[in-house]
């Protein structure tokens, strides 16, 4: 399970994790259709705050039909990641799309705490498509890394969604503060992300 956190410039203009970001977190909005705040979804849906907890439940073991291997490295402000996905099962006919999207814990701000803070989402909306064919796909992406970001308290997340549906079909998380440390060449297997 992956938690993520967008922030809106509203009922306050002055959010500094919206102004950090606002066309990131602009997209999302016009993705789900997000009027008011707070608004909480699950795996693409729509749900209340005080049903999220129920609705992870129901979804927390359904399986995926995808495998997702995530990889990556940190050198200065040069960020770098692949993704190896894999379609496990038959699918629906659908534009999927994948996501890498970086998000940061132990954040402050007028005087209230903050975690799973989206920073970056790569590629731009409306994110990178991954036929639903059978097999084996390969995407790779660079992306700056701010100095601002404490890496041991930032997450690299990678979501393939169904465009149309906006399910989450399957997710897979690092922990970035890994990558920074890693020398040597980059190859499949070396961090293997967490999927759920």
């Amino acid at each position: 399970m992956i938690l993520c956190v967008w922030h809106m410039n509203w009922p306050g203009a002055s959010d500094p994790f919206y102004l950090y970001n606002p066309t990131d977190q602009n997209n999302r909005r016009t993705l789900y259709g997000v009027n008011s705040v707070p608004d909480t979804y699950v795996d693409g849906t729509r749900v209340s705050w005080g049903g999220a907890a129920g609705a992870v439940a129901n979804r927390i073991n359904t399986p995926s039909p995808m495998d997702i291997v995530l990889d990556g490295n940190i050198t200065g402000n040069d960020g770098y990641f692949s993704a190896r996905f894999e379609w496990t099962d038959d699918v629906p006919d659908a534009y999927y799309r994948a996501y890498f999207i970086i998000v940061e814990n132990d954040l402050s701000a007028g005087g209230r705490h903050y975690n799973y803070t989206m920073r970056i989402t790569e590629p731009n909306y409306p994110g990178w498509l991954i036929p639903d064919n059978d097999g084996v796909h390969y995407w790779t992406q660079e992306f700056n890394v701010d100095p601002v970001w404490k890496l041991d308290d930032v997450l690299g997340y990678v979501i393939v969604q169904n465009f149309q549906t906006k399910q989450i079909v399957q997710s897979a998380r690092v922990d970035l503060g890994d990558w920074q440390t890693r020398v040597e060449e980059t190859s499949w297997g070396q961090i293997k992300a967490m999927a759920y």
